[in-house]
């Protein structure tokens, strides 16, 4: 489960100029809530480290425009030694920063210096050749194939049995089939459209063993419609609840 994440008042070093150059970057990248409101705060974090006494160097200023490779590196260096003096009150309680969470700052620098170039207001993207933290992918849960043939031939009620049927021959996010709608099933051309991350969209194919069980459970939710006179109504919208 993520945080609250609390963005401290800029120090008074700070360009406030700069403000609406980052609010205008946050606003026009296409990417959910979510990661908008983290590019926002790390970038926060960013411009107070770049203030701080011990970040600057001599006869240089804390602009985000005067920014090179060496502070970028040095940035990635603070974050990785776990003394946030820039960071929020909630930052500097926390632990050292993983190698994924530090990746994900340089990211973030990265994609708001593009935004800079492409509006002129700097040459160059300083995190060029800034090395990435490099990050140990551990494998995650997976079935074997005969335990997936036990968790498909276990006893269930119908919507049990679709869920279960949804998740192994889709590969979505639990919240993909959450908030999957009968209307993004085309059993015409057998594909599914999903909602992901960011409100994205992406098409699959249904697989051969799940088109019967959808094909059941939209019959099965319909005789339910025909029961239920609030639901004959509405009709059912939602595939999997």
């Amino acid at each position: 489960m993520s945080r609250h994440l609390t963005i401290a008042p800029p120090s008074s070093n700070l360009d406030e100029s700069e403000d609406d150059l980052v609010k205008e970057f946050v606003a026009q990248a296409e990417v959910g809530d979510a990661t908008k409101r983290r590019y926002t705060v790390q970038l926060a974090e960013f411009r107070r480290w770049l203030a701080h006494p011990s970040a600057r160097r001599k006869q240089r200023s804390c602009s985000l425009l005067d920014v090179t490779r060496p502070d970028v590196v040095r940035f990635m260096a603070y974050l990785k030694v776990g003394d946030r003096y820039a960071g929020t009150a909630d930052a500097r309680s926390r632990d050292n920063l993983s190698a994924s969470t530090r990746k994900a700052y340089l990211a973030t620098l990265h994609r708001l210096y593009d935004y800079l170039i492409s509006v002129e207001m700097v040459d160059s993207n300083p995190t060029a050749g800034v090395p990435r933290p490099k990050v140990r992918i551990t494998p995650g849960l997976y079935l074997t194939a005969d335990e997936l043939r036990r968790l498909l031939e276990a006893p269930g009620t119908p919507r049990d049995r679709v869920q279960v049927y949804l998740l192994a021959f889709t590969a979505a996010r639990v919240n993909e089939i959450r908030c999957l709608r009968w209307r993004d099933v085309n059993f015409t051309d057998s594909t599914l459209t999903l909602l992901g991350k960011g409100d994205k969209y992406r098409i699959i194919d249904i697989h051969p063993r799940l088109m019967p069980e959808l094909r059941r459970w939209r019959l099965r939710q319909d005789s339910l419609a025909e029961e239920d006179p609030a639901l004959r109504v509405r009709g059912p919208s939602h595939v999997a609840t």
